[in-house]
């Protein structure tokens, strides 16, 4: 196999191409616009490209032309001999890459996104440059009123300055100056821009079904559920929900290299896309502001006073991401056809081709094929009690309406996830006749299912109409 080693540039690239020796067969420099038509021209070889702007580009081409492609990141062409000596050029450095390829069986390769996974990011990246345009066109404006000395300037919405501004101007009988209202009209069509790059996010995100399920998610909207399925993109490729969380920078680093015998836990690692933390971050601030009766938030508070505000939002990104991922995983090998296995050997079929990949088959919970009726629990022998006249307490029978209220009707998407979502104020645990554990606490009252543990159902403080003996509480379960 030949090793084509390509050493990236916005206008033109250096391509160096060696045999399995080791031997330099073709060196030479073509547009980097044309690199999809040559590699199309090239028998199947290892294409070698450093990370980039282009590269992702340039692989989706290697790779529909039957290539091998492996894109180095750009922290580790160092490490493998790039500019080694303080001596860097095109040249060198394809040279070095291709000698690497040769030598090297297994590189490491970031992970190439989906074409729609990149248009989204895109999407986001393009609304969120127009927001800071108008931030700073809003900032010069305001900073103008201050220095002609005619008072503060009311307002609420970005999208109602220019008006507001003219509006104050004139009640003071002054005029708006040219160069002042060129700024004003800037601002006008950048918020028309905006509510345009709001609807179309909106509408991306109505249309994907892992996007619809995330917003089930308390403090989830279009922006977020977006920015977060276009970083996983692949959802198959992290093992765990502490992958997601970890590849997101939420989790805390460590510092205890040496002979340190104790462990030294530092701040979270920020590792990562920054946009999507920080668009998760904001949804976790919203949800602690604003959905203080949520169990997440409720839960949330209770670390706030033990660890502060920021601790406790970036305790809440963790736990929320990390269920969303479960949710969002099991959903897929759910709907996946029988029969079939992922390549980690789970039931399943094809769960998990991309988080944004409509055709994988992806619905949010509560769609399509109803759930399985929860299975009765073994029945117990009957105990007496001692002190009870002979009056047996039976435990073992179940429930009618705790059966039907199993199946939820519009579950979030944090269903599914018991020990993230109960509140951290539960205290007391007692027994239903249904075959349920009830947690009751003086925030919130949750059920968890014995044969399910991952079900947790909210129940209301009414008595429960069945008449089954032997109850301790007088508590209905309906689904949260």
């Amino acid at each position: 196999m030949k090793h084509i080693a390509i050493d990236l540039g916005s206008r033109e690239s250096q391509i160096c191409i060696r045999d399995s020796s080791g031997t330099i067969l073709v060196e030479e420099k073509r547009a980097t616009c044309s690199l999809g038509k040559y590699l199309a021209g090239v028998e199947k070889s290892r294409v070698l490209l450093e990370s980039c702007a282009e590269a992702f580009v340039v692989a989706d081409a290697a790779r529909a032309a039957g290539h091998e492609v492996v894109v180095v990141p750009a922290k580790l062409v160092r490490q493998l001999g790039v500019g080694d000596r303080g001596i860097k050029n095109d040249v060198r450095d394809a040279q070095q890459l291709s000698n690497v390829s040769c030598r090297l069986a297994d590189l490491p390769s970031v992970h190439i996104p989906s074409t729609l996974s990149r248009e989204r990011k895109a999407m986001c990246n393009m609304r969120e440059a127009q927001i800071e345009a108008r931030t700073k066109l809003v900032n010069t404006a305001r900073s103008w009123l201050r220095t002609q000395g005619i008072g503060v300037l009311a307002w609420r919405r970005a999208g109602d300055l220019p008006r507001a501004v003219r509006r104050h101007v004139a009640s003071r009988g002054r005029t708006v100056p040219e160069e002042v209202n060129r700024v004003l009209q800037a601002l006008e069509a950048l918020n028309l821009g905006i509510l345009e790059a709001d609807k179309q996010l909106a509408k991306a995100a109505e249309s994907d079904p892992i996007c619809k399920l995330l917003m089930t998610a308390p403090g989830i909207g279009p922006v977020s559920s977006l920015r977060y399925a276009a970083a996983l993109d692949d959802i198959s490729r992290f093992h765990s929900a502490h992958g997601v969380e970890a590849y997101l920078g939420v989790v805390p680093g460590e510092n205890s290299t040496g002979e340190s015998r104790k462990r030294r836990m530092t701040g979270i690692t920020k590792a990562g896309p920054p946009r999507v933390r920080w668009a998760l971050t904001q949804a976790a601030w919203a949800v602690l502001r604003c959905k203080k009766r949520d169990p997440m938030a409720q839960w949330a508070w209770e670390v706030a006073k033990r660890r502060g505000k920021k601790c406790a939002a970036v305790a809440l990104v963790r736990n929320s991401r990390g269920a969303v991922r479960h949710v969002a995983r099991r959903q897929a090998l759910r709907s996946a056809p029988r029969g079939q296995g992922d390549k980690d050997g789970r039931p399943g079929g094809e769960p998990h081709r991309a988080l944004t990949d409509g055709s994988a088959g992806l619905r949010p919970l509560g769609e399509g094929a109803p759930r399985p009726a929860p299975r009765t629990p073994p029945r117990r022998p009957a105990q007496t009690r001692a002190g009870d006249s002979g009056q047996v307490e039976d435990s073992s029978t179940g429930c009618p309406e705790a059966a039907t209220a199993c199946v939820s009707e519009r579950p979030s998407a944090l269903t599914g996830t018991g020990d993230r979502v109960l509140p951290i104020a539960a205290r007391q645990r007692t027994s239903n006749p249904c075959g349920a554990d009830s947690i009751t606490s003086s925030a919130k009252t949750r059920i968890v299912d014995r044969d399910n543990p991952r079900l947790t159902l909210q129940t209301l403080t009414s008595p429960c109409t069945c008449s089954q003996p032997g109850r301790r509480t007088g508590m209905a379960p309906i689904c949260s």
